[in-house]
């Protein structure tokens, strides 16, 4: 997954473009907790003067600086704290996945282990790993995990307190990757209507809400004001950007499985926000799991919905032009970020409940070794950002 970074350590995740951006955000923000002078303004990057709130026009990151940091305390180079923040977010997700199957799911080692290595290595991820906001998935999974503790067993202030980490965590999500907090907000009421059409999400919804009061608001209140600066900031850049164009509904087919490629030429496809797929083989039988699953019509329902919402230029048209939020998604074939929980958690019951012990491990074994790309994307290097960077001559006189 990280070939041939794990053995070359001059290479670097991604490219000379949103990567080293993301690494010169890291840094900012590893400066500005520092209190270096150059950096004491936290939305107004210093490598943009005399532009201001330039900050806002990527992922804030803030989550991702409170990991990099302690690093960069320890690596004195920004490159090589970015390998080992690249690996160590990697082994968070996992790390939180594994932890949130096993405690909500009630999945024993061997499903949990699989459901969280899919969750974190997953072939739609590997081609956002020039992305590596959307590597930091694990917040929003502790966001959820929270939600989900929430039960009539537990006293009404351990409630409040899981009430309260869950936004806790689900506004460090979106103060770090803007992407899946604003998934979670806009997927919210799909979800919700979702686990309506089933009589056993249904029973397990109405229970879930005994264990809210009006006391509540108020949490929800400070979890609203704690967004207002991102609001305030965002918004004064946002109608900058242009309208996205709606994804295709096909490109769910295509990866850069090496697997597939065996089969199929799938080398048509470079651009990550064209690489859907988790594999033919995986995809296939995430459908049967589907099938047998007796969450079928909510997970139906839920990720229908979204396909549509994403891929239909009609409704998609609608939204952006009613629906003033949607401007902020620049990148719609993102929404597939949304399904790795999903994907990951349907196929580990429908391995789990396999009565042949052989066909389960072969058919996680197929889906495991699906998920290895036969394409890497460490096109930057220690070496090129160096000598770029010793080819610029700053005139003394330059107030910048």
């Amino acid at each position: 997954y990280s070939h041939p970074m794990i053995f070359d350590f001059d290479k670097l995740p991604g490219n000379l473009d949103d990567n080293r951006f993301i690494n010169y955000i890291l840094e900012h923000g590893h400066q500005w907790l520092s209190k270096k002078e150059i950096h004491s303004s936290f939305w107004n990057l210093p490598m943009f003067y005399p532009y201001k709130n330039t900050l806002a026009y990527s992922d804030v990151l803030f989550g991702a600086m409170l990991i990099y940091s302690p690093i960069r305390i320890f690596i004195q180079d920004p490159q090589s704290a970015l390998q080992i923040f690249y690996y160590l977010i990697c082994l968070i997700n996992f790390i939180v996945f594994y932890n949130f199957s096993k405690k909500i799911f009630k999945l024993d080692t061997l499903y949990s282990s699989f459901a969280s290595y899919f969750f974190a290595f997953n072939l739609p991820r590997h081609a956002h790993s020039g992305h590596l906001q959307l590597f930091i998935q694990f917040y929003m999974i502790l966001s959820i995990w929270c939600f989900c503790e929430i039960n009539s067993k537990n006293s009404k202030t351990k409630n409040k307190a899981l009430f309260f980490l869950g936004i806790l965590f689900f506004i460090l999500q979106i103060y770090t990757s803007f992407y899946y907090g604003w998934y979670m907000l806009f997927c919210a009421p799909i979800a919700l209507f979702a686990f309506l059409l089933s009589k056993n999400t249904r029973i397990k919804l109405k229970q879930w809400l005994k264990n809210l009061n009006f006391s509540y608001i108020s949490i929800v209140l400070a979890g609203i004001i704690a967004l207002l600066p991102l609001l305030f900031h965002y918004l004064l850049v946002g109608y900058k950007f242009a309208k996205a164009q709606p994804s295709n509904v096909l490109h769910l087919l295509f990866s850069q499985s090496a697997l597939d490629s065996i089969f199929i030429n799938l080398s048509y496809f470079h651009t990550a926000e064209n690489l859907l797929g988790i594999g033919l083989f995986s995809t296939v039988l995430f459908i049967i799991a589907l099938i047998k699953s007796k969450y079928r019509l909510p997970i139906l329902f839920f990720t229908t919905s979204i396909i549509v919402i994403f891929c239909n230029e009609s409704i998609h048209s609608f939204l952006y032009d009613n629906f003033i939020p949607m401007a902020a998604i620049r990148a719609l074939g993102r929404y597939v970020l949304i399904f790795t929980p999903i994907y990951a958690l349907v196929l580990a019951f429908y391995l789990k409940n396999l009565k042949s012990i052989f066909l389960t491990i072969f058919l996680m074994l197929l889906i495991t070794f699906e998920q290895i790309p036969y394409a890497n994307h460490f096109q930057w290097s220690k070496t090129i950002h160096k000598e770029r960077i010793e080819k610029f001559n700053f005139p003394k006189e330059c107030s910048v």
